[in-house]
């Protein structure tokens, strides 16, 4: 089982360095890597040349190459326990109709000329028909396990929709299956939205991969290496929170290599590596988590405050007025900005009355 331990760039489109160091603690096998950084700083670029690396952790490593990934250890059987998986930023689910039980060919999914991904409803069909012939032979270990094992899938499914009596329905007829939600509504995987969509995409691509290896190799101890361009594409805030712990939740033998704009990614694992591309620093993701999503945003992304601009805009205007002699149309144009703001909102409408109100120690040290 393969980890990466170090990843060095140098000198590649926007990257002018990056030298992140992976190296696990105590206890564990591996770290995982988030990266972050304004548009323009190397991300995408970052993770298409690790990615370019990884079939080549075989051969010895070129001095001239412009990324250098150091693994724990190096493969010996040809990487038949190690999948090796790169997402980009715009995917969303395709999934193939199928007509009936129908044989997989997982080897041709293991050289990526068939996208695992739209074997999925393929997968479950075959599955449950297995379970129902098993039921026939009078097998009712296979037919237990087979159970458990759509239980488990029915669960991690309940887990990323938030709805805890979510469950797969089969048309026996028809050979599709659906999501019913606990409200009664039925789905089907096309007709997800987009979020659920690009999240699913992920979650059944490893899914099946991880079948195929098991099919064509007999290994039932996988590693993986994943690379996750924009991992919260289309997801909404909660699923930004979710994402991550969802997926290090079901393939804990996967290493996770993720860029990311969002202060709900960064904060979601303790086990992680934080790289800032545009300011070359590194923060353990543990020393973020418990730390409010308004001062990473303005901490770690940089933004210059945690609220709208116009809003930040009117209270500095505020804040100048109050300090100073005001003329008439100046008194004027703070009551109109104390009003505005008071209704926007009850935070600052408190911000407005501190400003109107400021305590002794704050005036003494404005006099001064």
């Amino acid at each position: 089982m393969s980890y990466i331990r170090r990843i060095t760039i140098a000198k590649f489109r926007g990257i002018e360095r990056l030298d992140v160091d992976l190296s696990p603690r105590d206890g564990t096998k591996f770290r995982h890597l988030i990266l972050t950084g304004p548009n323009g700083s190397g991300k995408s670029s970052a993770l298409e040349l690790i990615h370019a690396a990884l079939p080549k952790l075989t051969m010895p490593a070129q001095p001239s190459a412009p990324c250098h990934v150091g693994l724990d250890e190096q493969p010996h059987d040809g990487g038949r326990g190690q999948i090796v998986a790169f997402f980009q930023a715009q995917r969303l689910l395709r999934i193939e109709e199928v007509s009936g039980p129908s044989k997989i060919d997982w080897m041709n999914i293991l050289r990526g000329r068939i996208t695992a991904t739209q074997q999925t409803v393929q997968y479950l069909v075959n599955r449950k028909v297995e379970q129902s012939l098993a039921r026939d032979d009078g097998d009712q270990a296979a037919v237990a396990a087979i159970e458990a094992w759509f239980a488990e899938l029915q669960g991690h499914l309940a887990h990323l929709f938030e709805d805890p009596a979510l469950a797969l329905h089969f048309d026996r007829k028809n050979f599709t299956v659906s999501l019913r939600y606990s409200d009664g509504r039925e789905v089907s995987f096309a007709q997800l939205a987009q979020g659920h969509s690009a999240a699913l995409s992920i979650f059944f691509e490893l899914l099946l991969q991880s079948q195929a290896h098991r099919e064509e190799f007999k290994r039932e101890q996988l590693a993986g290496i994943v690379l996750i361009d924009e991992i919260e594409t289309h997801l909404h805030i909660r699923l930004q929170e979710l994402i991550l712990p969802f997926l290090t939740d079901i393939f804990p033998t996967f290493q996770f290599i993720v860029a990311t704009h969002s202060p709900a990614v960064i904060a979601s694992i303790p086990d992680a590596v934080v790289y800032d591309l545009g300011k070359r620093e590194a923060t353990d993701s543990a020393d973020l988590q418990g730390v409010r999503y308004g001062t990473l945003m303005t901490h770690h992304f940089g933004i210059t405050a945690d609220m709208d601009l116009d809003s930040t805009a009117k209270l500095q205007r505020l804040r100048e007025l109050a300090g100073r002699a005001r003329s008439a149309a100046e008194e004027q144009e703070m009551t109109t900005l104390s009003d505005t703001l008071s209704e926007r909102s009850r935070t600052l409408a408190l911000e407005v009355w501190k400003i109107q109100n400021p305590s002794p120690v704050r005036a003494l040290a404005g006099a001064s």
